[in-house]
C-alpha cells in the first residue's frame, strides 16, 4: 500500500482562505466598483427617464358584521351563528359580495363610460376595456380575519 500524503497537500491547495477572497477583491476592486456604478446608473436613467409612474390610490371598506341571508334583514338575527363569527364567514360572504359588485361588467361598464376610458387607454371594444380594467386597473385586497377590503385603482396620473 501507497501513502497518499501527495493527494491531501494537492486538496490543501485547492482551499480558499477568507484571506484569498480578501486580496482578489483588493485586485480586482477598481472594475467591481466601476462596472457596479455603471449598472447602478443605467438602472436610474431607465426608471426616470424611460418607465412611467404608476400610482396606487385605494380606500378600504369594513363590512357590516351582520350575516347576509335571504331573509334580507326581515325579522333575522343580525349576530351570526356561533360558528360564523368563529370562523369568519359572514365577512367571507359580504366581502364576496363586494368584490362580485365591483367586478360585474355593469359596474365597470358604467365606471369606463362615465370616465371616457375607451379614449383614453384606447381601447378598441368594450370586453378588451373591462377585461383589462379586472386585470390590470382595479386593485381588491380582502382580509378576512378583520372584515375590511382595499379597494383601488393604478393610474399613470395621480
Amino acid at each position: 500500500m501507497s501513502d497518499n500524503t501527495g493527494g491531501a497537500d494537492q486538496h490543501r491547495k485547492m482551499e480558499f482562505t477568507l484571506k484569498d477572497f480578501i486580496g482578489i477583491y483588493k485586485e480586482k476592486r477598481k472594475k467591481i466598483l466601476t462596472v457596479s456604478l455603471i449598472l447602478g446608473l443605467l438602472a436610474a436613467v431607465m426608471v426616470y427617464f424611460v418607465m412611467d409612474p404608476i400610482f396606487l390610490s385605494y380606500g378600504t371598506i369594513k363590512t357590516s358584521g351582520k350575516v347576509l341571508g335571504l331573509n334580507l334583514g326581515l325579522g333575522g338575527s343580525e349576530i351570526g351563528e356561533f360558528g360564523e363569527v368563529l370562523t369568519g364567514t359572514s365577512y367571507t360572504k359580504e366581502l364576496a359580495l363586494y368584490q362580485n359588485i365591483l367586478l360585474s361588467r355593469r359596474c365597470l361598464e358604467e365606471t369606463i363610460i362615465k370616465f371616457d376610458l375607451m379614449e383614453r387607454y384606447k381601447y378598441k371594444n368594450m370586453q378588451k376595456a373591462i377585461k383589462d380594467m379586472r386585470e390590470n386597473i382595479v386593485y381588491i385586497v380582502k382580509d378576512i380575519v378583520s372584515g375590511t377590503m382595499d379597494v383601488g385603482v393604478y393610474e399613470k396620473i395621480p
